[in-house]
């Protein structure tokens, strides 16, 4: 533990010190990008359980995100954040049955079909998990992200995270209406 600090304060101290790419002074925005469109996941009541799978859903909203922050030198693949992130040391890769010394042995994640056939999820520490739970917790990650990543594309960035809010609500009324 950090000095006094709660396990929550760890965790955003945690995401506003994620390991991040570099070229020159450019950090690379995939992780903090990625955990962004977790984070709406669990808002839309699409993270369920505490298991992170590279879904068309993830990937959808993953690319809303990116195409707001990108540089032309960015290419928009969450393979890289989704295998990379477990430096970070809150996100775990659960390995397919049969391949926990591949998914060991692992550098670099290759394509999606190597990753997959290597890594059946991801999931988080369960007290992040449970903080992407609590609405006010996640409000305040979703906010440590934008600040430390985005602060320069922070209203671009609240209009995504608006979007995503009210698809997420339409999906529900649906699914309630059905």
């Amino acid at each position: 533990h950090y000095c006094g600090m709660s396990e929550f304060q760890e965790y955003l101290a945690k995401f506003q010190n994620l390991n991040c790419g570099r070229v020159g002074n450019h950090e690379r925005p995939h992780k903090p990008v990625l955990l962004l469109a977790v984070l709406d996941l669990a808002e839309s009541g699409r993270l369920s359980e505490n298991r992170i799978t590279l879904s068309p859903e993830l990937l959808e909203v993953f690319r809303r995100y990116f195409d707001v922050v990108r540089t032309p030198s960015d290419q928009p693949t969450a393979i890289n954040p989704f295998f990379f992130l477990r430096s970070d040391k809150f996100w775990h890769h659960q390995p397919q049955p049969g391949q926990e010394k591949a998914s060991a042995a692992m550098r670099a994640p290759g394509s999606l079909g190597q990753l997959t056939a290597v890594i059946s999820h991801s999931f988080l520490d369960e007290e992040l998990y449970a903080a992407l739970l609590d609405p006010v917790k996640r409000e305040a990650l979703r906010l440590a992200l934008i600040n430390r990543y985005f602060a320069v594309h922070r209203l671009e960035i609240l209009r995504v995270v608006e979007r995503e809010r009210q698809i997420g609500l339409y999906e529900l009324e649906l699914e309630r209406s059905l």
